[in-house]
């Protein structure tokens, strides 16, 4: 298994497997030079995208983060203790089966990053819990998870040889699904990007769906379609460019024109249009979180740790290469301004949908649907309201949680609004196609 040499701890990332099972978890190192070319700090050409993408975007582990007010998702170092049995004559550390960790460290500067597991962890002859006069895990709704169990690391922050095949195995990972696209060559996010803003370019109005993603009214043929855009690839390219820049700024290609900045502004999205000087502000954080949404699974989830992950693979964070490429260091994207209310974002959010007819039962398909123009779809998905309403307490209204719960919540009434939504229109025949096809 290859490992990084991790010397200067500043900051951390997580390493790829090569091979086995084992798991490792590496410090990065202080960076002493900047991020490769290209226009996000991303390399545009795919054939040299191999070693910028191994080292810090593998495998994507579950860990203990820092979410509060003044935190942004960055690690919270541990540093184990060992007994001396599990170090050989030589000081090697090589552990028998059967030895365990003593206690931990935390509150450091420096360390390991932490996995966590949801279940108790064996073999161990005594559990090390989160929560109580120590650290806590905080989950992606700001509520503190209990029970969480901390998965022992050795010196080199690795999973011990000994336990490679039992703790190893409760390491939980960040499923990233369809967010894999972050792994494209920016130069394939730049196109989507620009295809979205020619899209734009195209369109006769702007609004709002009821997940918050961008609706086009295009026309051709004296045909009028309006629909969101919600190609995944798209919506990545709109969320990585609305983080970098608080707007969608210009390509070397392709810039929104004159007539749609005007579409924007009078739709109430004037903080879309590049003014200079633009950072990401309260709706600019609304907007990137429906982004994001319509770029993931409609039946998946976004969670802390995958937000942190897609914004390392995008460059949203600051990724900061050492002068051999082996060490790096992560300056986290700075959240503060986030605002997100479940209720006040939705509760009067309304689709155009199939539904079934009025006093079916729920529990037996309908024969038939009925278009029903102005669905309300808040009480179709959500339960209460967040962060108040029922449920355990939000200990955890915090600025990159709120951002998560408003990018989380848009991606469930994405899921709604495409199990009930119409056809498209024009409903036109399917063209036979001609063959030989060339």
């Amino acid at each position: 298994m290859k490992t990084i040499s991790c010397v200067r701890v500043c900051l951390v990332s997580l390493l790829i497997f090569l091979m086995g099972p084992l798991l490792s978890l590496c410090l990065a190192a202080e960076g002493s030079k900047g991020p490769p070319e290209g226009d996000h700090g991303r390399k545009k050409d795919s054939v040299d995208q191999g070693l910028l993408l191994g080292l810090i975007y593998g495998d994507q582990w579950v860990i203990v983060r820092d979410l509060t007010n003044d935190g942004n998702g960055q690690p919270i170092f541990f540093t184990w203790e060992w007994p001396d049995e599990a170090y050989t004559a030589d000081g090697d550390f090589d552990p028998p089966v059967g030895v365990y960790p003593t206690g931990y460290q935390t509150g450091v500067a420096s360390g390991c990053v932490q996995p966590v597991s949801f279940s108790p962890v064996t073999p161990l002859d005594s559990q090390f819990e989160l929560g109580g006069s120590g650290p806590a895990y905080y989950d992606s709704y700001g509520r503190e998870r209990i029970p969480a169990y901390l998965i022992p690391l050795d010196p080199e922050c690795n999973i011990p040889d000994a336990y490679a095949d039992t703790w190893g195995t409760q390491v939980m990972e960040a499923d990233s699904g369809r967010f894999n696209m972050a792994r494209s060559p920016q130069d394939v996010v730049d196109a989507a990007y620009e295809e979205a803003l020619s899209i734009m370019n195209a369109s006769q109005s702007f609004a709002l769906d009821a997940a918050g993603r961008i609706v086009v009214e295009l026309i051709s043929d004296d045909i009028t379609t309006v629909k969101p855009i919600d190609s995944p690839l798209e919506n990545l390219a709109l969320y990585q460019r609305t983080m970098k820049n608080g707007c969608l700024a210009a390509t070397a290609n392709t810039n929104l024109s004159n007539d749609a900045m005007t579409l924007l502004r009078n739709a109430g999205m004037g903080y879309l249009v590049c003014e200079g000087g633009d950072v990401p502000d309260g709706q600019d954080f609304l907007r990137a979180a429906s982004f994001l949404a319509g770029a993931g699974d409609k039946t998946g989830r976004v969670t802390v740790d995958l937000l942190i992950y897609l914004n390392n693979r995008l460059e949203i964070n600051n990724i900061v290469w050492s002068e051999n490429k082996q060490e790096v260091s992560i300056g986290y994207f700075n959240f503060q301004g986030a605002v997100y209310d479940r209720r006040g974002a939705h509760f009067t959010s309304t689709a155009d949908l199939l539904q079934p007819p009025a006093g079916a039962d729920p529990a037996v398909y309908p024969d038939a649907f009925e278009v029903t123009p102005g669905v309300p779809v808040y009480d179709k998905v959500f339960s209460d309201d967040w962060p108040n309403g029922g449920g355990s307490p939000v200990v955890m209204d915090t600025p990159i949680i709120r951002f998560v719960r408003a990018a989380d919540d848009a991606l469930v009434i994405i899921n709604y609004i495409h199990n009930y939504a119409l056809p498209a229109y024009p409903l036109l025949p399917v063209t036979e196609p001609v063959y030989p096809i060339e």
